[in-house]
């Protein structure tokens, strides 16, 4: 292991490839006051933490999918990274919400993400585009005066 700066807990540690939970005993005598069984899984729980942050972080998108509307004139072939199968779904079913979408056999997760991040970022630019036009008729009416 390397020395450096960087604080880390024992589960933190425990990520770091060759580390064991019977390598930390000096450390932290009180690991043998658990069963072997116990130290097992506080093992295997972190080596797994970074991934279970990951599906629930994945978890909580799709959640928020289940309530985003997509509009109904939605041009799926403009989205990036569908695979052609995926598009051809959309199209022919036409779901109404992402989370409709998420459940259209043959849709993966990925498929489903990229739907919501482009859906996402088409209302973030009409909202710009309204508060810009909102600004320029402003504008017009300050400079009329």
């Amino acid at each position: 292991m390397k020395n450096d700066t960087t604080r880390r807990t024992a589960f933190d540690v425990l990520r770091i490839a060759g580390a064991t939970v019977q390598n930390m005993v000096s450390e932290v005598p009180t690991i043998t006051s658990f069963s072997p069984r116990i130290q097992n899984r506080v093992g295997i729980e972190a080596i797994y933490a970074p991934y279970v942050e990951q599906q629930m972080a994945a978890m909580k998108v799709f959640e928020k999918g289940e309530s985003f509307k997509l509009p109904w004139d939605l041009d799926y072939d403009g989205i990036h990274g569908l695979s052609l199968h995926e598009k051809s779904l959309l199209r022919t079913t036409k779901p109404t919400s992402v989370g409709q979408a998420q459940r259209i056999e043959g849709m993966t997760a990925s498929g489903t993400l990229r739907l919501l991040a482009y859906v996402q970022k088409e209302k973030r630019e009409r909202a710009r585009r309204a508060v810009i036009e909102e600004v320029e008729g402003r504008k017009k009416e300050f400079m009329a005066d």
